[in-house]
């Protein structure tokens, strides 16, 4: 087996774009169509954080995978990644180890690569600007991955920490982009919400009509970023995992009645599959609601350790006796 290291894992994703974003589909679509195996996860709340276990397996892609992920908000101040992870994936044939691999940027990259898929198949083929609230990892990885998907030139940045969202926006200005701070929410085409926040920070008149949001920060029952105007006013909305629907953004509103249950289309992957439509006018404005799923998880180990042996990243390691 190998071991890929975040820097190895990094390099293998930005290697073939294209390709990392082709995986996650076909993993996503065979998810939503009835292939695979995608356990709920198994989880516990610790002194200091929280820790989920992963585990996954995709028959087109041969592979299993079992990602370990963490949140430890006091891992900032320590210098550490605040969600840390790891991932080991398996041969599907053998059960034998192929590769133990850093997950922080893998889950960096499949989140933010699973919100470039919801706006190739839902925004408006024309949308050319993004507002990211959050400019943490996944404000970089949404701000780099959806500009790949729609020819975005233009991005706002609003992060409560100023000096961050700065240094955000340098990034995208050396990639050639038009990008800039604001202090409060600016109406885009396209909207990412990659927050922390535990109350809303995107409301419904932040949004103009055919606007796409993907909105991935609030993943537990009473967490929101959406308050109850943003939410209503949504035509389609659309969820990468059933699972989805118990985060506050869905669950509250849905118990409250302030949405029907019916706005709620299906999987990403059967909007990926042709099944579902994500869009169907310039002027409809849609949700794409995330909170993570192995089926991503497996897909990007196994394109990342596939372009690793191709490139010849990470240190070989034999476990045999």
């Amino acid at each position: 087996m190998i071991l890929l290291s975040s820097g190895d894992v990094r390099e293998a994703i930005e290697s073939d774009i294209r390709g990392f974003l082709d995986a996650l589909k076909t993993s996503l679509i065979e998810k939503a169509t009835g292939g695979g195996w995608y356990p709920p996860r198994p989880s516990a709340n610790l002194p200091k954080g929280w820790i989920g276990f992963m585990p996954a397996y995709s028959g087109k892609l041969g592979a299993v995978a079992i990602k370990v992920v963490g949140v430890f908000p006091g891992n900032a101040d320590r210098g550490l990644p605040t969600v840390p992870a790891s991932i080991l994936l398996l041969d599907a044939d053998t059960g034998m180890p192929l590769a133990l691999m850093d997950g922080t940027v893998v889950t960096e990259y499949r989140t933010g690569g699973a919100s470039a898929l919801s706006a190739e198949v839902m925004s408006r083929e024309d949308s050319e600007t993004l507002l990211v609230i959050g400019a943490g990892t996944q404000g970089r990885s949404h701000s780099k991955l959806i500009p790949e998907v729609r020819p975005v030139s233009r991005v706002y940045v609003r992060d409560l920490n100023r000096s961050r969202a700065e240094s955000l926006v340098a990034e995208l200005r050396k990639r050639g982009l038009d990008a800039a701070v604001v202090d409060e929410n600016r109406r885009a085409d396209i909207i990412a919400t990659v927050t922390t926040s535990r109350s809303p920070v995107l409301f419904g008149g932040d949004l103009q009509e055919g606007t796409h949001v993907c909105a991935v920060g609030a993943y537990t029952p009473d967490a929101r970023e959406l308050d109850d105007s943003a939410i209503s006013s949504f035509d389609r909305i659309v969820v990468d995992t059933k699972e989805a629907l118990e985060a506050g953004d869905l669950r509250i509103p849905l118990e409250r009645g302030i949405i029907p249950r019916e706005r709620i289309v299906g999987e990403l992957g059967e909007v990926l599959a042709g099944l579902k439509r994500g869009r169907a006018s310039s002027s409809e404005r849609t949700l794409y609601k995330s909170v993570g799923t192995s089926a991503l998880d497996v897909a990007a180990a196994s394109f990342v350790y596939s372009r690793a042996r191709i490139l010849g990243l990470g240190r070989e390691v034999d476990l045999s006796p």
